[in-house]
Order: structure tokens, then sequence, then C-alpha cells
């Protein structure tokens, strides 16, 4: 009897070490080392229940998301000191019991994780990241054992969705072998946290479920329904499924995928959304479409993310623009109508990138006018004088609450309607500045015909001054806090604008 307890004993060391220098091994296998230890005086932690189950190794745009999941596949818990990832990237555990059925993340950048995912990750070391076309992930125990190891991919058969597209990688099963490639997918799982437009799909913290996601059911809501927001300007109906229709309006805004807006009868707007996918859908305005897919939201502009998009009909009638002072949450996705602007900073009008922001002034408020690289307007020089503006409004507000960053984007050349930029002949004649030159203080500005707005621009074309008001024929500019230069003067009468020249030293 006494061999067969020597014998017993020897066998479960002799399974033991071959447990510490293997990296994987069947469940059935795992719990008959556990059971053995558990049964040996002094046990310790089954340090080969670590299990790499989830990798995001390229998240849409900058890679400020990566992150690993290890979770302890044991019956026992497991204190995480001294553990450490040795390739991929290099990171040593602190004091931290993993519980059996509980998971450990680590991110490339731990307070941008729990910001975007609402939960704990350690942070590994700085200036590292995950490869974006795959490489070895080495996890050893405090003695440099080798616990765990993947070495994930981006080719078949790993899938390609990983790469980049939104989802991260998932281990399907704890139990399945982890260095195949079959045993991982793609996960589906929305987290509602999105990187230029394209929302993350993973679990971090959470059991992965690689079974196929059940088939969608979108009821039939009409756009105001799902557009209401609340005092933090958040949409009330995030992530609800649902068919919308209505007639678009205006171009694509994106070179790829689909970005455009659909505006119903009752003249409620929503933005449409797909990072990549067409459906087989090319834009047109005036196009009657029916839209499914999720609702969601965008530094503030709420939107559909498109699954499908089905042509009822063309040739719809538009509503006219709404004309309106100021720009905001009633005018997002909404056809809407500026009067007698003109541009701020004239450099601003660069004409580069996917799209470039331009102030404008009516005198009283400055707005933002985003023109976009698929518009027609793009590559154009900035329109010069006064213009009446049309165009579909938007917003881009990067942080809570989602109450500022208000925009319009005009469709076309057509959307600016310039009022004139012409300067009659005998303009200065008619016009006086008193003093001119000038030194600090005010200038009487005196014209013998009525004008009802003044505008101020120095040598580089900045509006320095704008402004509107009923008619006179004079009135005092204060120019005490202009640096010394040469000014334009121009003075706005109907479709008329006469401009002098005022220098100031």
């Amino acid at each position: 009897m006494q061999r067969i307890l020597l014998l017993i004993t020897l066998l479960g060391y002799a399974l033991g070490a071959m447990a510490m220098h293997h990296d994987r091994f069947t469940e059935p296998a795992k719990q008959c080392f556990f059971q053995i230890g558990q049964h040996m005086s002094n046990p310790s932690a089954p340090e080969s229940a670590l299990v790499i189950t989830e990798i995001m190794y390229n998240n849409p745009g900058t890679d400020d998301y990566e992150f690993l999941e290890v979770y302890n596949a044991g019956d026992l818990p497991i204190q995480m000191e001294g553990y450490r990832f040795t390739t991929g990237v290099t990171f040593v555990f602190p004091a931290r019991v993993l519980p059996p059925g509980e998971f450990v993340l680590i991110a490339i950048d731990s307070a941008k994780f729990r910001q975007a995912f609402n939960k704990f990750a350690f942070q590994w070391n700085a200036g590292q990241g995950l490869n974006n076309t795959g490489e070895l992930i080495t996890l050893v125990n405090p003695q440099g054992e080798i616990m765990d190891t993947v070495r994930y991919g981006i080719a078949a058969p790993w899938p390609a969705a990983a790469n980049g597209n939104g989802p991260s990688l998932q281990l399907c099963n704890n139990a399945l072998d982890n260095s195949l490639a079959s045993s991982w997918a793609a996960s589906t799982a929305g987290t509602g946290f999105f990187i230029n437009g394209v929302e993350i799909l993973a679990t971090p913290g959470m059991p992965n479920d690689c079974s196929p996601p059940p088939v969608p059911v979108y009821p039939v809501y009409t756009i105001g329904t799902v557009t209401t927001e609340n005092t933090d300007g958040v949409a009330d109906s995030l992530n609800v499924r649902c068919q919308l229709q209505g007639t678009v309006y205006g171009i694509n805004l994106r070179a790829t995928g689909l970005q455009f807006t659909i505006i119903d009868d009752q003249n409620d707007g929503i933005a449409v959304f797909s990072a990549n996918a067409t459906y087989g859908y090319q834009v047109q305005e005036r196009d009657e479409v029916i839209v499914r897919g999720r609702i969601s939201q965008f530094n503030g502009l709420t939107q559909i993310l498109a699954d499908t998009v089905i042509l009822v009909s063309t040739n719809r009638p538009l509503l006219p623009a709404t004309t309106v002072m100021q720009l905001g949450e009633d005018t997002e996705s909404r056809l809407v109508r500026l009067e007698n602007l003109s541009i701020v900073n004239p450099s601003q009008w660069t004409n580069t990138g996917t799209g470039f922001n331009v102030d404008v002034s009516n005198g009283q408020a400055v707005f933002q006018m985003r023109i976009v690289s698929t518009s027609n307007i793009f590559g154009t020089p900035p329109p010069a004088g006064t213009f009446h503006l049309t165009g579909i409004g938007g917003q881009f507000d990067t942080s809570l609450p989602y109450t500022e960053g208000y925009q319009i984007f005009p469709r076309y050349l057509a959307d600016i309607q310039i009022i004139s930029s012409t300067q009659e002949a005998g303009a200065v004649s008619r016009i006086q500045l008193l003093p001119n030159p000038a030194a600090k203080g005010e200038v009487l500005v005196q014209s013998t015909t009525p004008f009802n707005g003044i505008r101020v621009t120095d040598a580089q074309g900045r509006v320095v001054f704008f402004n509107w008001f009923t008619h006179v024929h004079q009135l005092r500019l204060d120019v005490s806090t202009y640096s010394p230069g040469v000014y334009q003067v121009s003075l706005l009468n109907g479709k008329q604008v006469h401009t002098v020249q005022l220098i100031v030293r």
C-alpha cells in the first residue's frame, strides 16, 4: 500500500511538472492535474488555467484601444503578481488575485479604455502596441515558465474582420485550443463605442459568444420618433434597431461607404452612415429610400448605422430650406439657410484633406461651414463679398454635453448665393473716412447713399469687424484696438458693395 501511495504521489509531481512546461492542455487533462494537486500537501494554484481569450490588435483609427483579455479557467484563485507578458507586449502584473471564472484586462491606454468601455484594465509598457499584421503573444509565470501563448494572424483562416474593421478576436470557447485559428472568431457584440463612426465590437471582461447573431428585427418608426435627445444632447434611442423612410437631401459625404441625410415629409431628418458598405445604393438627391439599421451617435450627431438601403422611388420633391438665425439641435439633419454672410478668415479655405471648416458671420454670430471633398465646392476659391448659404445642419461635438459644435454643410456651389462682390466706380468719392490716416480712436464713416452693413478686413483679408443695421448715412468706427496697417472698409447696400481704404497708424 505504501508503494502504491508513493507511486501516486510521484505521478502527481510528474504530471504537475508537465503542466508547468506546456502552454495549453485539454480541459479534462487540466482537471486531472488540479484534482491530484488538491490531494497533495501545501497545494498551489493551477497556473496553466490562464487562457488568453480576447485580442484587440487593430482598432479603427489610431491604435488607442488595443487590449488583451486573460481568463482563469481553473477552479482556484491565482495570485497574478509577477506574471508577465514577454512577447507581443511587455507587462508585469502587480499584486492581484484572479478568481476562477474571472477575467483580467491589459490595454495600451488604461484611461481611454475605461472611458470607452467602463472597464478597468492594467496598462502595458508605454510605447508598445500589438502588431497589425500578426505576432506571438506569450504569458509566463514569475519563474519564466510559459502559461499560455497565441500567435494570431490576419490572413485566412484567421478572421479578417478583426483587422481594423471594428471587431476584436475572441476565443469561442475557453476550453478550446487557442493556438488554432479555428478556435477564434471576430466579435459581433456591440459596445456602443465608436471610432470615426465605426463601432467597436468586443466583450472585454465578459464571456465570449461566437454563435451567429439572431436575425435582427426592424420595427418601422418615423424619423422624428428616434431623433429626440435629452438635455445633454444624447439620443434617446441609442442602439434601437428600426426601419426609417425619407427623401435623400444632398450628396454622399463619404468617398467610401455611405454618409448622407434623409428627411421625411414632416421635415424630420437623420444622418445615414455606413463605413464601407453601400448595399448597392448610389446616393442621389431626391431619391426616396428605406434604411434599416441601428440608431447611434457620432460626436453629437444622431445617425442610423445602415444595415440595408432600399431605393423606393426617384425625383421626389424637396422641402424648401428653412431660414434660421442660429444653428442648434433643431437644425441638425435639416435643410437650412443663413443669410448675409461673409467669410471671417479666408485662410481657412484650404481645399485640403477630406474636408475643411470655414468660419462665416452675419455680423451677429459666427457659424462653422463644413466643405467636404466630395462636393463640387471643394477645390474652388472662397466666395468674395456677402452671400446667402444653404446646407444640411450638422454637429461635431467631441465631449458631453453634446450642445455645441453645430455646423452647416452646403451641398453644391449653387448653395452659396453671392449677393455681390463688386465695387462701384466712384465709390471713393461717395464715402469719406475722417480722419484717414487714423490714429487710435474713432473714425467717422460717411456716405452720400444709405448703407445697411459694414465690413472691415485687414491686409490678409481677415474680417476684423462686421455688422448689420438699418439704413444709415454715417457711423463711428472704433479702431482703437486695430494694429497699425492698411484696412479695407466695405459698405453694403442691398446688392452693392462700396470699398475704400483706411490706414491706421
